[in-house]
């Protein structure tokens, strides 16, 4: 369920996000004190998908049953309906950017490492990606650390 991002704005009091690349919270980013401020972090988790490179930050793709998955951290965030309008605008999804978005804000089941299944939202990468690098590992910050991580 792909979202526009001024749908689902509403006074929801909590929520879960997975997060897999510069909203990550071993990565420096400008968004680290608004994901601070809104969320803690619960753990990590996987997503069913594939990863891939597109040019300074990566795109996961979810695929339900792929024996793939992308790595990375679930938050519960605190009045979501503050920082989503403000995440949409830092993920290019916001009604400031034109469509076809790049990413788009969607629900999908992650798994956490004691193996429970929690539906979070994630910003996924909305355009083709044959010929895009693929992220082997789905892990980008093993990615950021040994850069030797592409295939094609």
């Amino acid at each position: 369920m792909a979202v526009s991002p001024s749908a689902n704005t509403t006074q929801v009091s909590q929520a879960l996000l997975f997060v897999y690349g510069t909203l990550r919270q071993s990565i420096r980013s400008p968004m680290d004190k608004l994901m601070a401020q809104h969320g803690e972090l619960v753990s990590s988790a996987l997503l069913s998908g594939r990863l891939y490179e597109l040019g300074g930050y990566p795109g996961a793709v979810y695929r339900p049953n792929a024996i793939e998955h992308v790595h990375g951290d679930l938050f519960n965030i605190h009045r979501p309906h503050q920082l989503w309008p403000k995440l949409d605008h830092y993920e290019l999804c916001s009604p400031a950017f034109k469509k076809p978005w790049q990413f788009v804000r969607q629900k999908c089941l992650v798994t956490t490492p004691d193996g429970d299944t929690q539906q979070a939202w994630v910003y996924l990468y909305n355009y083709k990606t044959a010929g895009l690098p693929e992220i082997k590992s789905g892990n980008y910050l093993y990615f950021l650390k040994n850069g030797n991580d592409l295939s094609r």
